[in-house]
């Protein structure tokens, strides 16, 4: 009998079953960042965190977590290593408290009742991020090896890709002529994650009042009530026959 090129079950390892998956630990990964922090404890009523990491995340398969687990080609994981879905080449984060100086204590209408109930007792804070963003591969809908892949299958490579930030949109970020389709019976060229994703800036702000309540009742520190009823006691007898 003569197969065609088209047939891939009597060309898989195991003919003699269907499509399965086998996941084993052979991965590779490595990672190295320069973390960096600069904190200011309270000083004049600010507070201050700042920490940025530069970091290069690599791998050879892809993680359980983000994507299909599995290379396009099973019998070269070598050629899928490339930067982690989840590499992220900086990022910080910065946040801040500040106890704005009006009212009891501090150096604004610090003997003002009024402005001391209105405009004293209020802390400004947040937290603000900046991140590079996540590197993807470009993928096609199909399998042009013809060997039943279950893999992500990326195409062939001729250039970089990579748009420059004021060529970038929505509608295209990035270079898809630099992508085309591989040859048939062939796997793309093109490596894993070598194109980046828009990165992202983040900020919350809070705004906050401390209502300083200095009244004590008259009971405060005094023990008015029991766990348990006061002065109890109990008596057990067990006999043996």
């Amino acid at each position: 009998m003569v197969h065609g090129p088209g047939d891939i079950q009597p060309r898989r390892p195991y003919p003699q079953h269907g499509p399965f998956t086998d996941i084993v630990d052979r991965g590779n990964s490595s990672y190295n960042a320069l973390e960096v922090k600069v904190e200011k404890r309270l000083w004049n009523g600010l507070t201050f965190l700042s920490a940025f990491t530069y970091s290069k995340s690599m791998n050879d398969q892809p993680e359980i977590c983000c994507a299909s687990p599995w290379p396009q080609n099973p019998y070269d994981v070598a050629a899928d290593r490339g930067l982690s879905d989840f590499n992220e080449k900086f990022r910080r984060v910065s946040s801040f408290d500040y106890q704005i100086p009006v009212g009891k204590g501090q150096r604004l209408l610090n003997s003002s009742r009024v402005g001391d109930l209105v405009l004293g007792g209020w802390d400004l804070g947040g937290i603000f991020t900046v991140r590079s963003g996540f590197y993807f591969s470009p993928l096609m809908d199909y399998d042009p090896s013809n060997t039943g892949s279950i893999g992500l299958v990326r195409t062939d490579r001729t250039c970089n890709g990579n748009l420059p930030s004021g060529q970038q949109s929505p509608d295209l970020w990035f270079n898809t002529s630099c992508f085309p389709l591989p040859a048939a019976y062939t796997f793309g060229d093109a490596g894993k994650n070598i194109v980046i994703g828009p990165g992202g800036v983040s900020g919350d702000f809070a705004l906050r009042k401390v209502f300083d309540n200095t009244d004590v009742p008259g009971d405060a520190g005094v023990i008015i009530s029991t766990v348990l009823p006061q002065r109890e006691m109990q008596f057990g007898m067990k006999l043996h026959f």
